[in-house]
C-alpha cells in the first residue's frame, strides 16, 4: 500500500530474487515491462527496489499493477516475471479492494473467450440451417421441374368403323387391330395400330381377305338358313 502523500523517490516495495549460479552468471537484474502508470514508479536495476519517480496526486489511479522481469547474466540469459498490484491509499479498510484488480482480468478474458466461442457457435449453426433449406429446396424443385417439361400426348382419334380385335396365335405379343369395312366392296381391311410389346412384324402391316374367301363365308351362311328352313 502506497500513501497518498508519499513523495518522489519514496521506497515503495522491493522485489528478491536468487539466483542458484555462482560468480557473475548469478547477478541479476531487474525490469518494468509494464505498468498502469509507466512514469510513477521505478525499479532498482541491481537493488530491486521500488520507489515513487514524482509525487502521488489525486488525479492518479487508485489500483496500480506492476510487471516486473527478472533476468541473470548467463549465456544465454534466463529470466522470471513477477506481478505486483500496489493501492495507493491511507485506509487500510480499501486493502481487500485489490483482489478485484486480478478478478477484472480474468473476468476481462473470460468475457472475450465467451464472445468467442458464441459467434463461433452460432455462425456453424447459421451455416447448418442454411445447408438444410437448399436441400429441401432443390428435392421440391426437381419433380417441379419434370412435371413441367412433361409432354402432353393427345388422345387418340377413333373413326365410326372402328373394332377393337384382340389376337393371340403364334406371334410372341399380343395385338390391337382396327377394322375398317369399305363401302361398295366385299373386301375388309385390317391394319395393326400397336403392339403392347415388340414383335417379329412390323405395325404397319395390312391383311386383307380375298374375295374367294368372303364368298365362301357367305355359302355357308345360305347353307345354314336354308337347313334351318
Amino acid at each position: 500500500m502506497v500513501p497518498k502523500a508519499a513523495q518522489a523517490r519514496s521506497l515503495v516495495s522491493k522485489v528478491i530474487a536468487v539466483d542458484a549460479d555462482s560468480g557473475q552468471n548469478s547477478w541479476l537484474s531487474y525490469h518494468i515491462i509494464k505498468a498502469t502508470d509507466p512514469g510513477l514508479f521505478t525499479i532498482g536495476v541491481h537493488s530491486g527496489e521500488i520507489r515513487t519517480q514524482r509525487d502521488i496526486s489525486e488525479s492518479d489511479s487508485m489500483k496500480q499493477n506492476l510487471i516486473v522481469s527478472v533476468r541473470d547474466n548467463g549465456q544465454p540469459s534466463l529470466s522470471a516475471t513477477c506481478a505486483l498490484y500496489l493501492l495507493i491509499s491511507d485506509n487500510l479498510a480499501e486493502v481487500p479492494e485489490l483482489k478485484d484488480m486480478s478478478r477484472d482480468e480474468s473476468s476481462s478474458k473470460l468475457t472475450f473467450y465467451l464472445i468467442i466461442a458464441l459467434v463461433s457457435v452460432s455462425t456453424f449453426f447459421l451455416t447448418f440451417i442454411i445447408i438444410i433449406l437448399a436441400v429441401r429446396f432443390c428435392r421440391r424443385r426437381k419433380p417441379r421441374l419434370l412435371f413441367d417439361g412433361a409432354v402432353a400426348i393427345p388422345s387418340a382419334y377413333l373413326p365410326p368403323n372402328y373394332a377393337e380385335v384382340e389376337g393371340a396365335g403364334t406371334l410372341r405379343s399380343t395385338y390391337n387391330y382396327d377394322a375398317y369395312l369399305t363401302t361398295g366392296s366385299r373386301t375388309s381391311d385390317f391394319k395393326f395400330v400397336r403392339s403392347y410389346n415388340e414383335g417379329t412384324l412390323t405395325s404397319d402391316l395390312t391383311l386383307k381377305k380375298t374375295q374367294s374367301a368372303v364368298e365362301d363365308l357367305e355359302g355357308l351362311d345360305a347353307n345354314d338358313s336354308f337347313q334351318a328352313r
